[in-house]
């Protein structure tokens, strides 16, 4: 699910992701 709006919370969406990247990693 990558949703890029214009620019918008594009830090917030990125940081969500690699987050949810690495606890599904690490599990």
């Amino acid at each position: 699910m990558v949703r890029k709006d214009a620019g918008s919370g594009d830090s917030t969406t990125r940081r969500s992701q690699t987050q949810s990247r690495a606890a599904a990693f690490l599990s």
